[in-house]
């Protein structure tokens, strides 16, 4: 149930990315690796949550059967005593009914297993955010002094891309204060 939601997510990111990138995927041309990255996260989480379906499947399917079989097997003894004059027809219904109301009552226990577990697996998810820890400190660092900022901006040796594609390389450049600069 992790993995799956865990794929799920990461299927969506693919989209969102795509989407929130649209003009930079529409501008160097890469709809169909966007599509084919999707399609390639979207059938990895199917498969997933498929194997995780069968899982709990089985494991209703054989609680079921576990089940069912008591209230069988209640039916049989109960009959073998009613036939031998060791249990009256009034006490026999009173065992089975008994024996269905527990049959019932941990069938729905194994229905809600299946929600637990994609609770559980959601949970878990939700305390890994809480506990992340930020990757820029939240406090200190440095202080700039009002006096000493001079409406500069510098770039140094910048190196951008996206995906595989380089974009800048080495890209040095200042731009002074109240001047306009256009990167084509």
């Amino acid at each position: 149930s992790r993995k799956g939601q865990a794929q799920v997510e990461k299927s969506t990111a693919v989209a969102d990315e795509a989407v929130a990138n649209i003009r930079t995927v529409r501008a160097f041309a890469m709809e169909e690796l966007e599509h084919e990255m999707f399609e390639r996260e979207t059938k990895l989480a199917l498969t997933l949550n498929e194997e995780l379906g069968l899982g709990i499947g089985l494991f209703q399917g054989g609680a079921n059967l576990f089940l069912n079989s008591m209230v069988l097997a209640t039916l049989y003894m109960g009959g073998y005593l009613l036939s031998v004059n060791q249990l009256s027809p009034g006490q026999l219904m009173a065992y089975l009914m008994a024996t269905q109301t527990i049959q019932r009552s941990l069938a729905q226990i194994s229905l809600l297993f299946g929600s637990v577990v994609r609770g559980m697996a959601a949970g878990s998810r939700v305390f890994q955010y809480i506990e992340l820890q930020p990757s820029m400190p939240l406090h200190g660092g440095k202080i700039l002094e009002p006096e000493k900022i001079k409406g500069e901006i510098e770039f140094k040796n910048v190196v951008a891309g996206y995906k595989d594609l380089m974009i800048l390389n080495d890209l040095s450049l200042k731009v002074r204060k109240g001047s306009i600069t256009l990167l084509i």
